[in-house]
């Protein structure tokens, strides 16, 4: 779940639903400036300590890109980053793969198996594909 309202009341009750829920991910869109005061308000509001600690904010990989498409693909590579429990270059507070309580070597050793080319067609040339 992302939130992403740039309403900071918006933001706060939709904090407040989702951080107890049993989503996946949690997401904040903001400035990390801002962070503390909403944290504060989130404690302020009874959010216990073990339900903020899942939120990911700011949120995104650190892909260096400010466009609103590229702050979308930034997100959805740390969603698929946690999916898949891997380490990442997260500007979240929370790294995923801790978060998501994978080992660190998860994955390692497994390969995606080979492609072969495709076929040749007759006649379309000089071996090209």
């Amino acid at each position: 779940m992302a939130i992403a309202t740039h309403d900071l009341e918006t933001d706060q009750a939709a904090l407040r639903a989702a951080l107890p829920s049993p989503a996946a991910y949690v997401g904040l869109l903001g400035a990390r400036a801002r962070l503390p005061e909403r944290l504060a308000r989130l404690r302020a509001a009874g959010v216990p300590e073990g339900a903020i600690a899942r939120l990911h904010a700011p949120i995104g990989l650190d892909i260096g890109g400010k466009a609103p498409w590229e702050v979308a693909v930034s997100v959805i590579g740390e969603v698929m980053a946690l999916r898949y429990a891997r380490a990442s270059g997260s500007t979240s507070t929370t790294v995923p793969a801790a978060a998501a309580g994978a080992r660190p070597d998860a994955g390692a050793g497994r390969r995606r198996p080979r492609r072969s080319p495709p076929a040749r067609s007759p006649g379309r040339g000089r071996g090209e594909w």
